[in-house]
């Protein structure tokens, strides 16, 4: 989910989050739950039931942004900085 003012900013990051799920299940891949939250985007653990990988798919530039992404809702990420609050 996308919240935002600029219906093209949610458009363009909505694209880049579906592109980082459909290569995972295009590959069939599997996550491994040792990989999540390690500080790198494993796309396999990049969905919801992995917590979109523990927000290691969340880029920085993202957080706090006025918009509120899924891969950055988290509280170690302070829910985007407060745009998912």
């Amino acid at each position: 989910m996308c919240v935002s003012r600029d219906e093209y900013e949610c458009e363009g990051k909505a694209r880049e989050s579906e592109a980082l799920k459909e290569s995972a299940e295009s590959q069939g891949s599997v996550c491994d739950s040792s990989l999540i939250a390690n500080n790198y985007c494993d796309r396999a653990c990049y969905n919801e039931k992995y917590n979109y990988d523990g927000g290691d798919c969340c880029p920085s530039d993202w957080i706090g942004d006025g918009t509120c992404d899924d891969a950055c809702n988290l509280e170690k990420l302070n829910f985007d900085g407060g745009d998912c609050i």
